[in-house]
């Protein structure tokens, strides 16, 4: 009954000393949503306490078969929650511009596993996506009808009164 009793003890101190692990990746959204030709996709992520993101050389690594594309993203993942001091944020990589077509982007993260050093690559998500054609830039009159012959007229005014002025000088010289 004694051993009963401390084993049900041990067992509830070690679940109220223990921390849950709050570890999360979200899953990935693209921007802009409705992309055009000319503008950069990119992959946001929100990462945090667990799992955070890194600067690595050669990362991330875009690669484009046709009209699909991956990235590759480095990251961390402590196994251990003593040691889930990381930040949260949000993850922002730019993918590339495309001309119009469907594509799907294929989000991966990179992180070495405990034990025997071995990378784990892990799918965050698969987005697809339609770029459409940029829209033609259209052509703005600067001037309507009634700006147009407004104009002409002050230009026909100055002239008549250039030549006016003109003339009145060459009238008073032969005097």
């Amino acid at each position: 009954m004694l051993l009963k009793f401390l084993r049900t003890a041990i067992m509830l101190a070690f679940v109220l000393l223990s921390q849950l692990a709050q570890a999360f990746v979200d899953p990935p959204t693209l921007s802009p949503i409705n992309p055009t030709e000319n503008q950069t996709v990119s992959v946001n992520i929100r990462i945090g306490v667990c799992d955070s993101f890194i600067e690595q050389a050669g990362y991330p690594q875009i690669t484009q078969s046709g009209n699909a594309i991956r990235i590759l993203i480095p990251s961390i993942h402590a196994f251990d929650s003593s040691f889930c001091n990381f930040g949260t944020g949000t993850a922002i990589d730019p993918v590339g511009a495309f001309p119009p077509g469907s594509y799907t982007v294929q989000v991966d993260r990179t992180y070495t596993a405990v034990g025997p050093t071995r990378t784990v690559v892990e799918t965050l998500g698969i987005l697809p996506f339609i770029v459409t054609a940029a829209p033609a830039p259209a052509s703005l009159p600067t001037m309507g009808i009634v700006g147009l012959i407004a104009l002409i007229t002050m230009i026909l005014l100055i002239a008549r009164m250039a030549l006016r002025q003109q003339n009145f000088d060459r009238n008073s010289i032969d005097l």
